[in-house]
């Protein structure tokens, strides 16, 4: 890539990543774009979001064999247990959720983003923190459910930005 491309890829990555409302998008935004070797995404919307579609994915793997790991562990007690398994559940239909998302997004070019599969991810993966609500969060779960939320609300944020150019919903 001749390095004035590459200038302008940065510049629209900055850019583009300066839009999510909050630190915390910003701060994951441009990491997982980097990280990416498909040069080719990093140039517009619908490569941003394929390339945080991509990673997230990968997260709700390695999170389904973290929760798989501990429910099989017999280190839990039986509440933490049924709510590691209730997550389990809601992480795995997330994940076939965001694999059809990545087919559609490689097979069918122009798909409305908000008829993606990824649009109710966020709403699965919710239950499972609420599920906590009177009881502690294990701290290694609340790290790795806070870095798949972002991942979610990066891919939710990307969608909005392609479909309205602006981070926040669409709502007429």
């Amino acid at each position: 890539m001749a390095e004035e491309d590459k200038s302008t890829d940065d510049t629209f990555v900055h850019d583009t990543c300066n839009r999510f409302q909050y630190n915390e998008l910003y701060k994951l935004c441009i990491p997982e774009i980097d990280l990416d070797p498909r040069e080719d995404l990093k140039s517009n919307l619908t490569g941003f979001l394929t390339i945080f579609v991509n990673h997230t994915i990968n997260n709700f793997n390695d999170n389904l064999i973290f929760l798989q790991r501990e429910i099989k562990s017999g280190k839990l007690d039986a509440e933490t247990k049924l709510m590691y398994d209730k997550c389990s559940e809601s992480f795995g239909m997330g994940y076939t959720k965001l694999q059809e998302s990545m087919h559609i997004l490689l097979t069918q070019p122009g798909t409305n983003v908000y008829d993606l599969p990824t649009m109710s991810v966020d709403k699965r993966i919710s239950v499972c923190f609420d599920d906590f609500e009177d009881d502690p969060i294990p701290p290694e779960w609340q790290s790795r459910y806070k870095t798949s939320w972002n991942l979610v609300s990066l891919i939710l944020g990307t969608s909005n930005l392609i479909k309205c150019n602006r981070e926040a919903s669409c709502i007429p």
